[in-house]
């Protein structure tokens, strides 16, 4: 802006410099016009008329007038010219204004529209982050609800477990219970059969008594004149056969004894009851032998 001034103030200056230029030329074109004329011989002057005179200074300063009006014209032109430069100049300044003012807007425009992209990628930014929080949270609370199943699942199977190994226990204590009392039972009527068929075993072993007395005396030997009594237990085998006999309580006579054995031996078999559930009885008994009784 201030070159542009510069340049105008030497215009200004310029001008009437150049127009007073034009004016002192033209005077001094006349002064040397007039000179030229004044100068020559007086012969000549004198056969020059007044008239010629008076004609060549109109000529002249008519001249000078066209001169002077060119001068004028020209500068009236610079005149226009200059002003249609400044005109120019300030439609072009104010174009640049505008331009600048635009740009400056431009300038506002993107520096409004790259705050409000920086807010929306701050806000997505913030967004994400809460997003990602929550998600993170989420997950959190699903790892715990998960843990916290797991851990009611394990405590219900625990539960379920201990329910079923007591349950069992009671069972396996009731069935205990049950053979135990099924096995007291059984032994109960075992030992009530048992006892049922000792008896039944001592009532025919005591029918058949008298003949295994009788079967022994039979082969008894003994030439003593003493009658003695002996208590042998004898092993028999199914059938009656003596597997062994001895003394267990002895009449104080050996001789008597032995002779006793002897004749248990040579008995064999003896005389049993024929049912062969009473032979279990009858494996081991004790015999009282009293050949004189």
């Amino acid at each position: 802006m201030r070159s542009h001034r510069t340049k105008r103030r030497g215009h200004g200056v310029l001008l009437p410099f150049l127009l007073s230029l034009a004016v002192h030329l033209a005077l001094l074109s006349v002064l040397v016009l007039n000179f030229s004329l004044s100068s020559k011989p007086m012969g000549a002057k004198k056969n020059l008329s007044a008239e010629p005179i008076i004609q060549a200074q109109a000529v002249d300063e008519q001249k000078v007038q066209q001169v002077v009006e060119q001068i004028r014209a020209k500068e009236e032109q610079k005149k226009q010219e200059a002003l249609q430069r400044k005109k120019e100049l300030e439609a072009l300044q104010q174009k640049r204004h505008q331009e600048e003012q635009r740009l400056r807007e431009l300038e506002k425009k993107k520096q409004l529209e790259k705050k409000q992209l920086d807010e929306l990628a701050k806000k997505k930014k913030r967004e994400e982050q809460q997003r990602k929080a929550a998600e993170k949270k989420r997950k959190a609370e699903e790892l715990k609800r998960r843990e916290a199943e797991k851990k009611r699942k394990a405590e219900e199977k625990k539960k379920a477990e201990k329910l079923r190994k007591e349950q069992e226990k009671k069972k396996k204590a009731e069935a205990l219970k049950k053979r135990e009392a099924e096995k007291k039972r059984k032994a109960a009527e075992a030992k009530k059969a048992r006892q049922a068929l000792e008896r039944r075993a001592d009532a025919e072993f005591n029918r058949y008594a008298a003949r295994i007395q009788a079967k022994v005396e039979s082969n008894w030997r003994y030439n003593g004149q003493q009658c003695h009594t002996a208590k042998v237990r004898v092993q028999l085998a199914p059938g009656g056969v003596v597997r062994n006999v001895r003394v267990i309580r002895g009449s104080g006579d050996p001789v008597f004894d032995r002779s006793v054995e002897a004749a248990f031996l040579r008995a064999s078999p003896l005389p049993l009851p024929p049912d062969p559930q009473l032979f279990q009885f009858y494996r081991e008994i004790e015999f009282v032998f009293n050949p004189c009784g």
